[in-house]
C-alpha cells in the first residue's frame, strides 16, 4: 500500500505509515526488551532509516515484512552495542586495568538498576545524556543533531548527573552501611 509512495519521498504517505505502524514497532521492540528506553529510541531510529533508505524498499516484499525486518536488525544491532558498553564500562569502574574478566552478577544488577534511573529521565535528557555518555558526542553535535542550544544540552546533562550521582549514593549508603 504505502511501498511506491514511500520510494517516491511522498510525506503524507510517510506520516501515514509511521501513524499506523510506530505503535506496533514500540510493542515489539518493548516486548522483547522491557525498556521504554529503547523501545523510543529504535522505533525513531527503524523510521528513520526507512526515511533515508526508502529508495532500497522492495515493492514485491510486503512493507510489514520490510519494516519488522529492519526492526529486528536495530534490535539486535543496539543490543550487542549495549552489553559490549555495561562489559567495558563494568571492567573499567571495578579495576580500570587493560585484562578483562566478563563482569559478575552484582555489576550487572548495579548496572541494571542506573539503566532503570536512566529510563526514569524525561525522553529529552534520556536522549541527551544517551548520546553524550554511550555515543560519545559532543555537546554541540548533539545541539546540532537535536535542534536545542548546547547550553540546553549542558542542562540536561547536569540534571541526569545529580539525578545519578543521588541514587549511587543512596545506593552504596544502604549496600556498604
Amino acid at each position: 500500500m504505502y511501498t511506491n509512495d514511500l520510494k517516491n519521498g511522498h510525506i503524507p504517505s510517510f506520516e501515514a505509515f509511521y501513524m499506523h505502524w510506530n505503535k506496533r514497532v514500540y510493542q515489539y521492540v518493548y516486548k522483547k526488551c522491557q525498556s521504554t528506553y529503547l523501545a523510543e529510541e529504535l522505533v525513531q531510529q527503524v523510521f528513520m532509516k526507512i526515511w533515508h533508505d526508502r529508495e532500497k524498499l522492495r515493492i514485491d516484499i510486503s512493507i510489514e515484512a520490510q519494516l519488522f525486518q529492519i526492526t529486528r536488525s536495530k534490535l539486535i544491532d543496539e543490543l550487542r552495542k549495549q552489553s559490549l558498553l555495561y562489559e567495558m564500562q563494568n571492567h573499567l569502574l571495578t579495576n580500570g586495568e587493560t585484562t578483562y574478566d566478563p563482569p559478575s552478577l552484582e555489576h550487572k544488577e548495579t548496572l541494571a538498576k542506573i539503566y532503570k534511573v536512566i529510563n526514569t529521565m524525561p525522553p529529552m535528557r534520556r536522549t541527551v545524556f544517551r548520546m553524550s555518555r554511550f555515543e560519545y558526542l559532543s555537546y554541540s553535535e548533539i545541539a546540532h543533531r537535536l535542534s536545542i542550544s548546547p547550553r540546553t544540552v549542558e542542562n540536561h546533562i547536569i540534571s541526569a548527573l545529580k539525578v545519578l550521582r543521588r541514587y549511587l549514593s543512596l545506593f552504596f549508603l544502604l549496600f556498604f552501611s
